[in-house]
């Protein structure tokens, strides 16, 4: 059920792997001091150098899936592969969004549709995309040049689906040039504040 409030943002910034979105969000939040990066929760063992908390909540499997039935996510998905949850929990968003918060949330078009869904009347999104297919394998590679072409491949793939099948679900398309970062940031910055100003007019 659709959520009304004139508090907060939601920003969804999305793309294909390796393409930069996440340095892109990260540049963003620190242009906005009440910004903020809404924190996924997940199944997955915590690494090493993670903070429960911080980099993610973590949570067993059995108490995701009993999160689940319980209702406490707004969007959730299973990745089958590795066994593992992730989502996000609708008691993060209406928080953030109380404090008047604007929210940075990297997502799929599953989520993505969630919380358009949930918070129709604040929220955009934006696909950071790579030139072309060429352009990404040569970003894949310099990120891990120990990747295997194997892997490579499995990625390739994927991003190609991303491109193909999620894109046109997002209210704006970026391309996020090789070398060009600051030009891209500076795009998203633009396409975020007329936002703004539109949902506080």
């Amino acid at each position: 059920m659709p959520q009304k409030t004139n508090k907060g943002f939601i920003v969804i910034i999305a793309g294909p792997t390796g393409v930069g979105e996440s340095t892109v969000t990260q540049a963003l939040i620190k242009r906005y001091k009440n910004s903020t990066r809404l924190v996924t929760t997940t199944s997955r063992p915590k690494r090493l150098n993670e903070k429960n908390h911080v980099d993610y909540h973590f949570l067993s499997k059995a108490e995701f899936e009993k999160q689940i039935k319980e209702g406490n996510f707004l969007e959730w998905t299973f990745i089958k592969k590795r066994e593992v949850y992730y989502g996000t929990k609708l008691s993060d968003y209406t928080r953030l969004l109380n404090q008047d918060k604007i929210i940075f949330f990297n997502c799929d078009a599953k989520g993505l549709k969630a919380v358009k869904k949930h918070f129709p009347d604040r929220n955009t999104s934006i696909f950071i995309n790579y030139k072309n297919l060429s352009d990404n394998r040569k970003r894949l590679t310099h990120r891990d040049p120990n990747i295997g072409q194997e892997e490579l491949n499995k990625r390739m793939a994927y991003a190609e689906y991303e491109v193909l099948h999620e894109k046109k679900y997002y209210d704006h398309v970026i391309i996020n040039y090789q070398g060009k970062l600051q030009e891209t940031v500076i795009k998203a910055y633009k396409i975020i504040d007329k936002a703004l100003k539109q949902a506080n007019s």
